[in-house]
């Protein structure tokens, strides 16, 4: 039994609801001040399991605090017998509500109810009764030697019943019982072995012949096969390709446009009239275009003088904004110059702290890079003991599943020897009847004798003759009585309708037999799936973990890989937080620098942008009066008088512009007017001409892709490209050359198509010789021929499977006949010598022997090899060389002497596969000196470092410098408190203690 939780409420000094979860807990201390509640935490297990307290067996009322609802409630999870159970037991002070004593399996829901129920099943699951759990496991305080002290006989109750030496008659029982079941799964592999072939080495070797011919014959019908197949491909090729290039020069036939060469004619002469008018046009418009050039080379002549009408216009703005810029320029400057110097002072600062953080970075990435070790260390020991505990729990499946099913066997066997029974009773009950019958029928025809020979001597008398044998009938001689013949008949049909009904009940009988032994065999066939698959689950857990004892829970038998993942969850988590500081101090850093460097950017971007606004300004200014032209630039500074004078001169020049501006507006709209004229003669070119003839050669152009596009054909004739620049004359040669090549292309087609159609018939001659070659006369028939010769290899096949199948088959079966016999002859035996009661008290003695030795080691390496126990529990003291009484030993000797017997009760049962996996001690630190104390502490963690719980009390604040886990309990105005203590907290209590002078 090993505790996993307990959650209790209402128990003494715990008012409110505690939970203390134990589950990721080896070694433990339990520390608080005197009377804080520490020993009440045993007072709720020993309640939990056997309903009571340390000193009362009967009641656990006594452990009801004060001041609650006066309802006391313990629930407690644990581990035993490989599955997980939760006992819930509630009491009250009056009585009501009613007491609750529940256990419940959360694996597979099972219930158990009521008190008596609930205290039986624990003992079964603990292995130890009220007695024996008080002196071996929870040790409470004042009572921690009595297995030490407790007299002989009351010792060896215990010892028995804590070391399972009393289930040695269950051993018995099913080692009969395995027997039992093993000696008829013996006879099933004799009888599945008969059912095999006798010689499957021979059967192999015959059916490998047979298959070794059928391949031949398959690979010479495969041969001609492929010939047919690429002869009949080689057919539908060629007359596909010959209907191809008939097609299409069917289709080229039909799509060469009509009147090619008249349609050509008619649009020669179209395009020369057209030109003819254009050239009209074009004279006109020279001259109308000649006066237009005329006056605005007037116009580009003073533009490019910068005396035109934009360049003056342009000129009389530029001025007056010069004249509006100049004031505000020099204040501008001097404000910016006294920034610039502000900023460069403040950035050396801020690059010298830029230098000290590099430092701190570096000091971050290396805490993370730690941290990342840890987290992948911690990644693979979770992994691994996911995985353990997967292959456990298959390996216990797999091993449920065989008992589960061996079950079923039992019951198939039973109900099939129940229905052989009733087949032997029917058979017995229906000969009965049927002997029962022969005799009616026996009766029917005596009746009907009789009555024959009353007839016939109905009127006889004595001295007549005989109606039979004519002799005188004797004196005194009277006919016989007639026989009641309904009577016996109705007997008859009565024996005849019986035994009718007891063979239909034996049919039945013999049928319902028939069906058990079915279910039987079944039944049977399951069992040996089931322990194949165990077999295999076994062989994956011994791969992964070794040998491992399945007599202890997943728990145990994954200490090391949970202390293991333990571990590396501890360092993972102090590197992670070691990394985190060492970020935070790096992410504090870098905010400060980036938000002081955010800021001065953002003065350093305002002064650069008021930088480039006045160099902006100052510029176009300057280009604003660099842009004037000669005549109107300002020589030496520019001042209001100046720029004023050239403003007037400007004005003259764009009176005079603006009449030479009235006239070009006159050329330019006669030119406008012939231009108009001669697009639309152009347009008419393209609409009658060009546009007629582009979709005339598209036409031409599609039928030339189509031929050049026909498949199969050997050089075809090239077809000319349609020649550029575009002209209606060189369009209409090109037309004509390109329908020449499209008839000879045409004609080509229809000659391809006749060699495709010599093509398909000598593939067609091919395919006849191929079939021929093959003594057959069509495809069809060596198809069948080919199936026959695959089905002939199919059934070589089949027997080489069969005969590869019983193979290993016949030898595992004669591996396990062999194997099995002797186990089976070993159960045998075996049941036998366990029924000697000499056997068991042998035992008792020798596991006794075993307990003390291992409680002399322990003794021994606790106490400086000076004390060990001898064989009838009294301590050999070293310095003298005698046994001693325990009761000469001083306090602290008699804590170490029972903590070995504990200690050593614990080792022994869990060697033998025991449920101890849990031990609590409860004070008695306090009269050890520093030295002994290290030693039982030491004694503790080997116990801890094997899977079992290892619980100690104590008031010593300074014993939680010595565990890694410790429960720390409290007393508040409210009630008592439990909780497990942190790192801090831990340090703590040592602190304290080292401050109150307890530790020297």
């Amino acid at each position: 039994m090993r505790p996993l939780t307990l959650k209790f409420r209402g128990l003494r000094s715990y008012r409110a609801e505690q939970e203390i979860d134990f589950r990721n807990v080896s070694l433990m201390a339990i520390v608080g001040d005197t009377g804080a509640g520490k020993s009440s935490l045993l007072e709720a297990l020993c309640f939990a399991l056997y309903g009571g307290c340390t000193w009362d067996a009967r009641s656990g009322k006594g452990l009801i605090a004060d001041g609650g609802d006066g309802t006391l409630r313990v629930e407690l999870t644990f581990q035993a017998k490989g599955k997980t159970w939760r006992v819930t037991r509630t009491t009250s002070a009056s009585g009501y509500p009613p007491s609750t004593h529940r256990l419940t399996c959360l694996d597979d829901g099972t219930e158990v109810d009521n008190s008596r129920a609930v205290d039986s099943a624990i003992r079964g699951l603990v292995g130890l009764d009220y007695t024996a759990f008080l002196k071996a496991v929870v040790l409470p305080q004042g009572r921690f030697q009595e297995l030490l002290q407790t007299p002989e006989a009351n010792r060896t109750a215990i010892l028995k019943t804590a070391l399972r030496l009393d289930h040695i008659t269950d051993v018995r029982n099913q080692a009969k019982a395995l027997y039992e079941r093993l000696n008829p799964l013996l006879t099933k592999l004799v009888v599945r072995r008969a059912g095999l072939l006798p010689d499957p080495e021979e059967a192999l070797r015959d059916a490998l012949h047979r298959l070794s011919e059928t391949k031949a014959e398959n690979g010479r019908l495969e041969t001609v096969k492929t010939a047919v197949t690429e002869a009949q491909k080689t057919h539908d090729d060629a007359a596909r390709r010959g209907q191809e290039c008939r097609s299409a020069a069917r289709q080229l036939t039909t799509r060469i446009p009509p009147d090619t060469e008249h349609r050509y004619q008619q649009l020669i002469e179209f395009d020369a009239a057209l030109k003819h008018q254009l050239s009209t046009i074009e004279g006109e418009l020279s001259d109308a275009e000649a006066r237009e050039e005329e006056l605005g080379a007037v116009l580009d002549g003073a533009d490019a003088d910068g005396t035109g009408v934009a360049a003056v216009a342009s000129t009389l703005a530029t001025l007056k904004s010069l004249l509006d810029q100049l004031p505000a320029i020099e204040e501008d400057q001097r404000q910016l110059d006294s920034e610039d110097a502000a900023i460069q002072a403040e950035r050396a600062d801020l690059q010298a702290r830029k230098d000290a953080h590099v430092e701190i970075v570096r000091e971050a990435e290396q805490a993370q890079t730690h941290a990342d070790e840890m987290d992948a260390a911690h990644a693979a020991a979770a992994n691994a003991l996911g995985r353990y505990r997967v292959l456990l729990t298959d390996a216990r499946n797999a091993s449920t599943a065989v008992d589960t099913a061996t079950v079923e066997v039992e019951k198939a066997r039973q109900a099939a020897r129940e229905h052989e029974e009733a087949v032997d009773k029917a058979t017995n009950a229906s000969s009965q009847a049927d002997t029962e019958a022969e005799a009616a029928e026996e009766q029917v025809e005596a009746a009907s004798r009789t009555n024959a020979a009353a007839h016939a001597a109905e009127h006889s008398g004595p001295g007549d003759p005989c109606p039979v044998c004519v002799r005188p009938l004797p004196d005194g001689f009277a006919p016989p009585a007639v026989a009641d013949v309904a009577r016996v008949k109705a007997l008859r049909t009565r024996a005849n309708k019986r035994a009718r009904a007891l063979a239909d009940e034996l049919a039945a009988a013999v049928e319902s037999n028939n069906t058990a032994k079915a279910t039987l065999q079944g039944a049977l066939g399951k069992v040996s799936e089931a322990i194949s698959q165990r077999d295999t689950a076994l062989e994956l857990v011994h791969a992964e973990l070794g040998k491992v004892d399945f007599g202890q829970d997943d728990e145990t038998l994954l200490t090391d890989a949970q202390f293991t993942a333990r571990q590396a969850a501890d360092a993972k988590q102090t590197a992670v937080d070691a990394a985190k500081v060492a970020q935070d101090a790096a992410t504090r850093d870098i905010t400060e620098i980036r938000r002081d460097e955010a800021a001065l950017i953002k003065r350093e971007k305002a002064l650069a942008k008021s930088r480039s606004a006045l160099k902006r300004r100052q510029g176009k200014m300057a280009e604003s009066h660099d842009t004037l032209p000669t005549a109107y630039q300002i020589s030496g500074d520019l001042n209001t008088a100046a720029i004023q004078r050239a403003m007037d001169q400007a004005q003259r020049r764009q009176g005079e512009l603006a009449e030479v501006t009235t006239q070009l507006k006159s050329a330019q709209a006669q030119a406008k007017r012939l231009r108009d004229n001669k697009n639309g003669v152009i347009k008419d070119i393209q609409s009658r001409v060009e546009q007629p003839a582009e979709q005339l050669s598209r036409t031409i152009q599609a039928v030339a892709d189509t031929a050049a596009a026909i498949p199969w054909l050997s050089e075809p004739p090239a077809i000319p490209a349609r020649p550029e620049p575009f002209s209606i004359l060189t369009d209409a040669q090109w037309g004509k050359e390109t329908l020449n090549r499209v008839d000879e292309i045409i004609r080509l087609s229809r000659d391809a198509a006749s060699a495709q159609d010599d093509v398909a018939a000598g593939a067609a001659t091919a395919i006849t010789e191929a079939l021929s070659r093959a003594g057959v006369a069509t495809i069809d028939e060596l198809t069948e021929l080919f199936i026959a010769a695959k089905a002939k290899a199919k059934v070589a096949e089949r027997d080489r499977d069969k005969a590869q199948a019983d193979l290993p088959i016949c030898a595992e079966l004669d591996r396990r006949i062999s194997v099995a016999q002797p186990t089976v002859d070993s159960l045998r035996e075996l049941s036998s010598l366990l029924a000697d009661g000499k056997f068991l008290a042998a035992v008792v003695k020798r596991r006794q022997r075993a307990l003390l030795g291992i409680a002399s080691e322990l003794f021994l390496s606790m106490t400086e090899d000076r004390f060990a126990f001898s064989d009838d529990f009294r301590i050999v003291d070293g310095h003298t060389g005698q046994p001693r009484d325990v009761k000469t030993l001083s306090g602290g000797e008699t804590f170490l002497a029972s903590l070995a017997l504990a200690l050593a009760l614990v080792e022994l049962t869990s060697r033998g596969g025991g449920r101890v996996e849990a031990l609590f001690l409860d004070e008695g630190f306090g009269s050890l000196d520093t030295n002994v104390l290290g030693e039982a502490l030491e004694a503790l963690t080997r116990q801890a470092m094997g899977g079992r719980l290892v619980a100690v009390i104590s008031h010593m604040r300074a014993v939680a410098e010595n565990f890694d886990n410790v429960l720390m309990v409290t007393r508040t105005l409210s009630g008592s408190e439990a909780h497990w203590a942190s790192p801090a907290e831990r340090d703590q209590l040592v602190t304290d203690e080292l401050a109150a002078g307890l530790l020297t």
